[in-house]
């Protein structure tokens, strides 16, 4: 990953439930070159913008939202076949083996991981 802007023109769904770490996630995204589309800070607004979003090439996924896990979001965007990362500190309390080629971030994690993480799904064979 040697670009300045490694997600240039990527168009990255955000899932967060916390503000502050909802614009944190945001501005990393948008520094490493790439469109974020949210933070949706609800299931019921990240299955909209999940199902409806043109062009996402990836999202950023925590695994809770509230007392909701993010499974109806996973199934919506592996039905359009839009990879995903796992952005959390609640990885222990689901069960991700359904997904193996999706990227575990635990939070808290430097923005250079994230954005790694995020190149790495978008872009595979580059890596």
């Amino acid at each position: 990953m040697s670009e300045a802007e490694p997600l240039r023109g990527a168009r990255i769904l955000v899932v967060e439930d916390e503000w502050i770490t909802g614009y944190d996630l945001i501005a990393t995204l948008t520094q490493a070159g790439a469109i974020a589309v949210g933070p949706a800070a609800t299931i019921a607004k990240a299955k909209q913008l999940a199902a409806n979003e043109a062009g996402l090439a990836a999202a950023l996924l925590d695994c809770r939202l509230g007392r909701d896990d993010v499974l109806p979001v996973i199934h919506i965007l592996a039905a359009r076949q839009i990879p995903f990362v796992f952005h959390t500190g609640h990885a222990s309390q689901l069960d991700l083996a359904e997904w193996p080629d999706a990227a575990i971030v635990v939070k808290p994690a430097l923005p250079d991981r994230l954005v790694q993480a995020l190149y790495k799904t978008i872009q595979p064979g580059r890596c």
